[in-house]
């Protein structure tokens, strides 16, 4: 991660949002150990059609 954060810094972007479900807590965990943290917010979806078998 450090490896991918100081890439994107040389490349001038100063922001980095990750999705991570709620209730996956190792994942979660590791990103908060990394200094993330979370921003209390929703990501919304709509499936416009049906996902084929």
């Amino acid at each position: 991660m450090t490896a991918a954060e100081n890439w994107l810094s040389e490349k001038g972007i100063w922001k980095l949002n990750l999705l991570v479900r709620e209730d996956n807590a190792p994942v979660r965990e590791f990103y908060e150990h990394l200094g993330y943290r979370d921003t209390r917010t929703i990501c919304f979806q709509k499936v416009l059609e049906p996902v084929p078998d």
